[in-house]
């Protein structure tokens, strides 16, 4: 049991440069002294009664026995067993074990060797299965290093991805195999590890490598077992369990609980009591549970820099940051968590609001710049608005809400692009924000309306506590588009005091500003006759689709009278009046969403013909959000898993699923093509071709190969595909771009579909 050949053991990963670390060096002064007792025994009954003998001796020696037997175990695993039986029999206080574990998983664990993690989470397993007190902690505490990398694993690019998530695989097998152990803990560990998992479960849907999509499955039924089981304890989570289940609804089993969680009568459970959901969006999150996405070391630098470094001189340490955590990489994902702790977990002080250190808003707004994916920047806005759309002035803070309004405040008139981004998405959510599926929950809980009520409360009590002097950059700021203006004004109604300066002509209005959707339908501008807002961005209006527009209506005026008048005088008579010629009333057209909503056209017997008529005489000013969702209440309508989702984030793309949806239903019903077929189809694939992301383009081939074009699947595993001849003219789909995504959709395919986790 003695060190061979005299080697020193160390935790640690260092260089010649580095001083000593502290902590390295006293444990291992344990370890040596632990070495020296048994130096001299002789078998494993004389050496337990030495460490017996030793740890009687008073609670200092106990733990100078304890944390060298662990020390000794983390950096030798040739004698792990032996010393994992020592310290069962001579441990008196677990509490000192756990508490040194703990200790190294916050303070050291990115900079441990790849021996001394394999050890630790060896030593964890083995402490799970004796129940030691206290080592739920030590599973708690891991959580927070998901994809952390050593110096050693990034520099192999190889194996990076799967050094990436190797803690969350192996602490995953130690919670299922000890399942029964983590029911009996409860909270913290149950609603914690459900929480941290969902989050990372979306980051991996994201990255759709093949090697984890094992893990991906585990990840699936883990959250899935516990949610159903522990709803309870996962109840602390509040409102940020809905935002962690947002990313995952794509998946069958989360899709189930997410139905479930709405109280929908389509679920085939009822695991949770009525009203969860409006309990859940109702509690706030404990802030260690927000810590827990983010490293100890990401977590006290973001602190530095928000109460050490003046404004102006934050660059330096902003590069630094950003090259250490990687966040123009894999690190990308962790800013939405970042925005999340910036505005929910640290408030300053007012001294440090009113000095000139680097505040809140100017952390966020370099965050939301260093995002390059789409769908990361779609949530790390949502994150920064979360707060207003859920906010009740009466338990929660203003400082909450503090980051996002002046941040749109100060970034005019530089960086005016981002202040219309982030009010169009604040607008975006307040009119379409609404959950897959929760149409049909049928618990007369109307979260639009509440949404916008919370919106609407929030800005009025940072006005009321002055965090800043009024809103009028919303509204009649040069630098702000036309379009969010009269949003602004519609939405906000009562919180808009026009001032009395006279607005600009129509000739000096700024130039329409490039804005990014949010993640679900944009709106629809009133001044365009087509809906492009929702069929498109607002940095690409595309030409109206529909027919050349309708013959116009001359106007007639009665005629003059043209009887003369009987001369019985000279004198001059008015003429007779005539009456006044009225054309009747054009037929009143029912709108779409209208027939929906009539339980008369909706029975049984009526409600496929209504559907064809509808579908029939479908325009494109008729799709809104609030057809999509009264859509996918009717009996016979089905709507694909990719409509009721946000895959992408783009608004677009959701919409133009929406569509092509209808059109192949109304295919279906019908038996014949709707005019707007393949239109719809031309704008999803434009939408799709945009995405940058793998998942983008195989949603692209995806959509070619299974809803349009013949599928063939060859003897050599092969697909080819045959394009009509008129779906290649009207979109300009060709065998080209086809081919350029084929080995992706052929990824997709083998990952996807041979295990039944999609369908």
């Amino acid at each position: 049991v003695a060190m061979k050949g005299g080697k020193e053991r160390t935790l640690l990963i260092a260089k010649e440069i580095d001083a000593p670390d502290d902590l390295d060096i006293q444990y291992r002064g344990n370890y040596e002294a632990l070495v020296e007792y048994l130096s001299s025994t002789i078998g494993d009954l004389e050496a337990s009664s030495t460490l017996m003998q030793k740890v009687s001796e008073g609670a200092e020696e106990h733990a100078v026995v304890v944390t060298g037997l662990v020390y000794g175990i983390l950096t030798d695993p040739s004698v792990s067993d032996l010393y994992l039986k020592y310290l069962a029999l001579v441990t008196k206080d677990w509490t000192v074990v756990t508490s040194f574990l703990r200790r190294v998983v916050l303070e050291k664990y990115s900079r441990l060797l790849p021996s001394c993690q394999h050890q630790l989470l060896w030593v964890t397993a083995n402490l799970v299965r004796q129940d030691a007190p206290e080592i739920d902690h030590v599973c708690t505490a891991l959580l927070r290093f998901f994809g952390v990398l050593s110096s050693e694993q990034s520099s192999d690019q190889s194996m990076a991805p799967l050094h990436a998530v190797w803690l969350e695989t192996a602490l995953l097998a130690i919670l299922l195999e000890n399942i029964a152990w983590v029911r009996n803990k409860g909270a913290p560990l149950v609603p914690y590890s459900v929480f941290v998992y969902l989050r990372a479960l979306g980051a991996h849907i994201q990255t759709g490598r093949e090697e984890i999509f094992q893990l991906i499955h585990h990840e699936a039924n883990f959250c899935v077992m516990m949610l159903k089981e522990k709803f309870t304890e996962c109840q602390i989570v509040g409102r940020d369990l809905i935002r962690a289940l947002h990313d995952v609804i794509a998946i069958p089993q989360m899709s189930e609980i997410w139905m479930s969680l709405l109280g929908s009568a389509l679920s085939p459970s009822r695991w949770c009591p009525p009203g969860s959901l409006e309990a859940l969006v109702r509690t706030t999150p404990p802030r260690t549970l927000l810590s827990t996405c983010l490293t100890p070391t990401i977590e006290s630098q973001i602190i530095f820099m928000l109460r050490e470094v003046r404004f102006g001189r934050q660059k330096r340490y902003q590069q630094w940051f950003l090259s250490r955590h990687d966040l123009m990489g894999s690190g990308e994902r962790l800013i939405p968590d970042m925005v999340r702790y910036i505005c929910a977990v640290y408030h300053p002080p007012n001294a440090i609001i009113q000095s000139d250190i680097l505040q809140r808003w100017a952390a966020v707004g370099w965050l939301l710049q260093c995002v390059k994916t789409e769908w990361v920047s779609t949530r790390a806005k949502f994150a920064l608005f979360y707060d207003y759309m859920f906010f009740d002035n009466r338990v929660e803070a203003v400082m909450d809400l503090e980051p996002a309004i002046l941040l749109m405040q100060h970034s005019l008139p530089k960086y005016a692009a981002l202040t219309n981004t982030l009010l169009s998405f604040l607008f975006d959510l307040v009119e379409f924000y609404d959950p897959p599926g929760s149409a049909s929950t049928g618990s007369g809980f109307s979260r639009s309306d509440m949404i916008k009520d919370n919106v609407r409360l929030a800005l009025t009590c940072v006005l009321e506590k002055g965090v800043v002097s009024s809103l009028e950059f919303m509204f009649a700021s040069e630098h702000i588009s036309a379009s969010v203006k009269e949003r602004a004004k519609t939405l906000l109604g009562s919180l808009y005091k026009p001032s009395a300066t006279p607005s600009p002509t129509l000739a000096s209005r700024p130039t329409e500003a490039k804005t990014t959707p949010s993640p679900s339908l944009t709106s629809r501008p009133k001044e365009e006759k087509m809906n492009t807002a929702v069929l498109n961005p607002p940095v690409a209006p595309v030409p109206s689709l529909t027919p050349g527009p309708a013959p116009s209506v001359k106007e007639t005026h009665p005629p003059q009278s043209s009887v003369p008048t009987p001369v019985k005088s000279p004198a001059k008579q008015k003429p007779a009046k005539q009456p006044t010629q009225t054309a009747p009333p054009p037929p009143v057209r029912r709108s779409p969403l209208a027939r929906l909503q009539n339980p008369e056209e909706v029975t049984p017997s009526k409600v496929q013909q209504t559907l064809i008529e509808i579908l029939d005489g479908l325009n494109y000013d008729d799709v809104t959000p609030d057809l999509a969702q009264a859509l996918i209440c009717v009996p016979g309508f089905c709507v694909s898993p990719v409509t009721r989702q946000v895959l992408l984030g783009s608004p677009s793309v959701d919409a133009c699923w929406l569509l092509f949806d209808m059109m192949r239903t109304y295919r279906t019903k019908s038996g014949r093509e709707h005019k707007l077929h393949y239109n719809a189809l031309k704008h999803l694939f434009n939408e799709l071709r945009k995405v940058t992301s793998s998942l983008g383009a195989r949603l692209m081939c995806f959509l070619v190969v299974s809803s349009v074009a013949p599928l063939f699947r060859m003897p050599d595993s092969t697909f080819q595909v045959k394009i009509p001849k008129r779906l290649e003219t009207t979109t300009g789909i060709n065998m080209e771009m086809l081919e350029a995504s084929s080995t992706q959709f052929g990824e997709l395919y083998s990952e996807l579909i041979p295990q039944g986790q999609f369908h």
